[in-house]
């Protein structure tokens, strides 16, 4: 497979022309392969990486002692009673609820902190 015509013949000068010879027979080309190896080297070196990852993280909970399998807390929902068809009127009628009023809170003024009077003033003049 000849790509970019890379494949040049072996010839050199100062060798000796069975040098050559032997050279030329053991120069094979196994492109196939090369990619193969590659393939299955970083499939492994993907495999090592990720189970480095977690069990590393597995040796670190099991010497902090920090587990992440807490009891969640349950929250019941109160229960309605089931509503009937009759036209009975409820017996306890609810009081019409009227909102309590809201005190009204004033901010206490912005507060003007000691300066110093050699030291430069290089903010704004007013707190935003």
């Amino acid at each position: 497979m000849k790509l970019f015509k890379r494949k040049t013949p072996i010839t050199n000068p100062y060798m000796p022309p069975e040098v050559q010879a032997y050279a030329a027979s053991e120069h094979r080309e196994r492109m196939g392969m090369a990619w193969i190896v590659g393939i299955v080297s970083l499939i492994v070196s993907t495999i090592l990486l990720v189970s480095l990852f977690f069990g590393g993280r597995w040796v670190y909970r099991k010497i902090a002692g920090t587990n992440t399998n807490k009891p969640t807390p349950t929250v019941s929902e109160p229960k309605e009673l089931p509503s009937s068809d009759t036209s009975e009127a409820p017996a306890v009628t609810p009081k019409p609820t009227t909102p309590a009023p809201t005190p009204t809170t004033t901010l206490p003024a912005p507060s003007t902190p000691a300066t110093d009077p050699s030291l430069t003033r290089t903010g704004p003049d007013l707190d935003l």
